[in-house]
């Protein structure tokens, strides 16, 4: 941008010196004190100057409004990746309490289930599992909904991250979702085994593919 005031300044000093050069110094007239005499001057100097520095003001116009806009731009863009982060790590604290309630849920000893934990029931291979059991059908009933919240925060948080971080989403995401998958996806196949078809709608089984790929 300096440039541009610089070379107003160089326009103005040039046209007066180029007129002082031509009328003094070479057409050897003296100044006057007459200001009517200055009349012919004040014609010269703003039939020469007056279109350049017109159109460096344009310029320098013109160039601040970029800048302003560019400003605008990135504070917006600013604006809208800390909005981003704030919502992250807003879905992430809430995901992290649920895992801890679910964690104690699943982990508490249950009479029911003669003295063992819900993971010790439904957590393990398919065939130690008494599915005709009906304290194991109810206690997979009761976490196949809480598996559908972990998953739904899985997912949504995998959405985030793929716009938060657009360049490097692939490995950020799949690190992120392999830890939930590894930790809760067969206790949830194992309650899918036993629970009623109608226990889950379409979209809460969507839900489960999408963020435990159940």
């Amino acid at each position: 941008m300096k440039k541009y005031y610089f070379l107003g300044v160089g326009t103005i000093l040039f046209v007066g010196a180029f007129y002082f050069l031509v009328m003094v110094v070479i057409g050897k007239q003296s100044l006057s004190v007459d200001t009517s005499v200055w009349g012919a001057f004040g014609s010269y100097f703003g039939g020469i100057s007056g279109p350049i520095l017109s159109f460096l003001a344009f310029v320098i116009l013109a160039k601040t409004l970029i800048i302003q806009q560019s400003m605008s731009s990135s504070q917006e863009e600013q604006q809208v990746r800390q909005r981003q982060f704030s919502e992250l790590e807003l879905c992430y604290k809430n995901l992290e309490r649920l895992e801890v309630q679910f964690d104690e849920m699943i982990n508490k000893r249950a009479g029911k289930l003669r003295g063992k934990t819900i993971r010790d029931v439904l957590d393990t291979v398919e065939d130690k599992i008494d599915k005709n059991d009906p304290n194991v059908k109810e206690a997979a009933s009761s976490i196949i909904i809480s598996l559908v919240f972990i998953s739904y925060y899985v997912a949504d948080i995998e959405n985030r991250l793929k716009e938060y971080y657009p360049d490097d989403s692939e490995f950020s995401t799949l690190s992120f979702k392999q830890y939930w998958i590894l930790k809760y996806r067969p206790l949830t196949k194992n309650c899918l085994l036993i629970i009623p078809d109608t226990t889950l709608t379409k979209q809460q089984r969507q839900c489960l593919l999408d963020g435990l790929a159940v």
